[in-house]
């Protein structure tokens, strides 16, 4: 049985991340001892809600507290955090210190202006969902999931390697599969596969919203296609706002390629290239395919259904056995491990609506959480 890495973990944030965390690590380690900070010295509702679960022991105001945690995850806003990793700089206990953002860049170098007076290592576990808050926080939520770690190049004392040891202990306690990137590398890699998406789904939605007729028609005529490239423009807004401008230098540099892309685009229909068109469609088809963010699921998925799984022996062939039994066929299952704003670890994808909504029924009547999209 593997060692409990921290026996005391404090919380500067606590929605949906830091809840699903908190649930599964207590659901390992019963004894951990949880606290959340609040600001104003008010507790939330999800705060209180926390605490009548157990999941939380405690609530403070004192940043002292914090201080005193074995292990300390900044989960506020990127600006927030790192207003709080100075003020833990000023502390004398030197807890290990990470955090759960998108954007690494900025939190690094605020721990790097620091200096031996903290100890941090970024972190970023790669699941969410398009909902919020504590009250959607479940226990699996990173069950697969990667969770990425971004030491500072300077960290090489046996002490900081240590600390990572225990970090990528502490996310396969949470079902996770730890990762080791650069600062730089990170935020290249999401800028790409993260961020430009979401930015290019608001512009297409933005685009189509303002060339629709008073009559709605393009908006009534929105089908499948339109819908599953655009499911993404519909994410919070401050928390794009934050993102974007955290991450400004990095997703300048790929919206000036996505850009000219476009602009590529635009010359070979205005010129009717048609073979340049072919070709950029072949290109793209033959890397999107190769893409394996669904455990090797393609792009042909329509019936799509998500759900909720236990990491354990089995799991899999039960829940397949259920829809064998009711004769329901499924045309591809697999584990998602890079599925931020995604709900559930489970992919399964079906032959036609029928069969998924029959599998709608049929596994919640089996209690397992589903979830699909519209």
């Amino acid at each position: 049985m593997q060692e409990q890495q921290f026996h005391s973990i404090s919380f500067a944030g606590f929605g949906l991340m830091a809840g699903s965390i908190a649930r599964a690590y207590r659901l390992k380690y019963p004894d951990c001892r949880m606290t959340a900070l609040t600001h104003d010295g008010r507790i939330t509702e999800s705060e209180r809600q926390a605490l009548a679960d157990g999941v939380l022991n405690q609530v403070t105001a004192d940043c002292a507290v914090l201080a005193a945690s074995e292990l300390v995850l900044l989960c506020a806003p990127v600006a927030v955090n790192r207003q709080l990793l100075s003020a833990l700089a000023e502390e004398n206990s030197r807890p290990l210190i990470s955090d759960i953002g998108s954007v690494k860049g900025d939190i690094c170098e605020t721990a790097r202006s620091c200096g031996d007076r903290v100890r941090f290592i970024g972190g970023h576990p790669m699941a969410g969902s398009e909902k919020t808050g504590y009250a959607h926080s479940t226990a699996g939520l990173l069950e697969n999931a990667y969770y990425i770690f971004t030491p500072l190049s300077e960290q090489k004392s046996p002490e900081a390697e240590g600390d990572l040891a225990r970090l990528f202990a502490f996310a396969r306690d949470l079902g996770a599969v730890p990762v080791l990137l650069t600062p730089r590398q990170h935020d290249e890699a999401t800028a790409a596969v993260s961020h430009l998406p979401h930015l290019a789904a608001v512009g297409l939605v933005n685009t189509v919203r303002e060339a629709d007729p008073a009559s709605g028609i393009m908006k009534q005529l929105a089908a499948g296609g339109f819908r599953d490239i655009t499911r993404i423009a519909s994410s919070s807004p401050a928390m794009w706002e934050a993102i974007s401008l955290s991450n400004r230098s990095c997703i300048l540099e790929v919206l000036d390629a996505y850009i000219a892309k476009l602009q590529d685009m635009r010359r070979m229909v205005q010129e009717e290239d048609g073979m340049g068109i072919y070709h950029a469609f072949e290109t793209s088809g033959e890397y999107r395919n190769s893409l394996p963010p669904r455990g090797g699921i393609t792009a042909e998925s329509s019936f799509e259904l998500f759900a909720d799984l236990k990491d354990e022996s089995g799991a899999i062939a039960r829940l397949a056995g259920v829809l064998a039994a009711a004769g329901i066929s499924l045309k591809n299952i697999g584990i998602l491990h890079s599925r931020e704003f995604a709900d559930g670890v489970l992919h399964m994808d079906f032959y036609d609506r029928r069969s998924q909504d029959a599998a709608v029924g049929e596994l919640e009547a089996h209690g397992y959480h589903i979830y699909r999209r519209n």
